[in-house]
């Protein structure tokens, strides 16, 4: 977080001790900290305005290792992956809850691109309301039962059933000459000849019965009653959150970087180590193709769906601060849903931006240091770094 070359300078109204903070980069998926507020801001934003008080529970649903390249580089095949996948779950709680029409479902899907050790493999994490709504003279919700292998076996089916067709009409079956991969394409592709990290391990032979279509890996265990708030935005966050955190990384004396994973492995395995080039390769793989949107929404939570203002909340005004923007001009900026920059940090890295560490009084910005030289020159004079973990490191 200080080794950013820029910072906001904030001054004390009591003392009048000015304070560095640094800037967001606005890094897409690389920075932890900046993925780690956006986690959070996200999270705060769907549950202030998107989810109402209603059970929800997350669908899982991971593609086979063949299709990772395409569902990589390709945003139509990825469009179509969860489209898909959200069609599916939606049509068989429909079905489950009586069938016909005025039956609505909502969701919001989350997609991630990585594994615990940074391989690429992107899968989606939908969140959908454990539920349908239903019109019949007043909209009403009905809570739906939880899925059994049947109803996860013809969600499975109807993903591949879906995907198939997608991709024999658009030709990716049977590539020909003139469908060679371009360079950019090419780029990703490598990601998956990258030898693994992890020693290989015998596949589990599935039960018979008991393997989806194609391949595919479902997952619907995870509920949340409608009444725990708490329990609904700790989700959201496992669904929004960054491939990795800062205080996973660790450089040894060899220059090899050590990466403590999330979880142990299978065999007990808590760590992995990568060559720097190697670390950076797989860094620069789990960065999305422009334009393409890592979260979608569906159902009522759609923008343009009917019943949307009868199911969301009431909309509620967070009030986006930046790094240099005083918070009183914030909210005279007309309509915004994110959380106030110094509520992101205090939330993140326990600091609080609002109030002066010398003497409790006010901070307010004064102004920014934007050149690199500029900025190692205060913090060599000891210019002071909010949220600084040990002395202040160079840009």
């Amino acid at each position: 977080m200080i080794s950013m070359p820029s910072k906001s300078l904030r001054a004390c109204e009591a003392c009048q001790t000015e304070h560095a903070l640094s800037f967001a980069c606005k890094s897409r998926v690389v920075c932890s900290s900046c993925a780690a507020r956006r986690m959070h801001d996200r999270a705060a934003h769907l549950m202030a305005n998107v989810f109402p008080d209603a059970p929800v529970r997350q669908w899982v649903l991971s593609p086979p290792s063949e299709l990772v390249p395409l569902l990589a580089v390709r945003p139509k095949v990825l469009t179509t992956f969860v489209q898909s996948f959200v069609d599916g779950v939606s049509a068989e709680m429909k079905a489950r809850a009586g069938g016909g029409g005025g039956l609505h479902t909502g969701a919001v899907a989350f997609i991630q691109r990585f594994t615990k050790t940074l391989g690429l493999f992107p899968h989606v994490h939908v969140v959908f309301v454990d539920g349908v709504w239903v019109e019949a003279g007043r909209t009403e919700f009905r809570e739906a039962s939880a899925p059994d292998e049947e109803m996860v076996f013809e969600v499975g089916r109807r993903v591949f059933t879906r995907l198939e067709r997608f991709l024999k009409r658009e030709g990716y079956l049977e590539p020909t000459e003139s469908d060679a991969p371009e360079a950019l394409d090419r780029w990703w592709m490598r990601a998956t000849q990258e030898p693994p990290v992890l020693p290989a391990r015998p596949r589990l032979v599935p039960a018979p019965g008991s393997e989806l279509p194609g391949g595919f890996s479902i997952h619907a265990g995870v509920r949340i009653e409608g009444d725990d708030r708490e329990g609904r935005e700790q989700l959201l966050m496992y669904a929004a959150r960054p491939a990795f955190s800062e205080v996973q990384l660790s450089l040894l004396e060899d220059d090899v970087v050590e990466l403590e994973l999330k979880s142990p492995t299978a065999s007990g395995q808590r760590v992995v180590h990568l060559h720097p080039v190697q670390f950076l390769r797989r860094l620069g793989w789990l960065i999305p193709p422009p334009k393409q949107n890592q979260v979608r929404y569906y159902g009522v939570f759609a923008p343009t769906h009917q019943l949307r203002a009868q199911v969301v909340p009431k909309k509620v005004e967070l009030a986006v601060v930046d790094a240099d923007q005083d918070e009183d001009e914030a909210e005279d900026g007309g309509d915004r849903y994110r959380v106030a920059w110094a509520k992101l940090l205090a939330k993140v890295f326990d600091v609080d931006a609002e109030r002066c560490p010398t003497c409790g009084g006010r901070l307010r910005p004064v102004g920014a240091v934007t050149r690199r030289e500029e900025a190692r020159a205060a913090l060599a004079a000891g210019l002071s770094v909010l949220g600084a973990r040990g002395p202040p490191t160079a840009a």
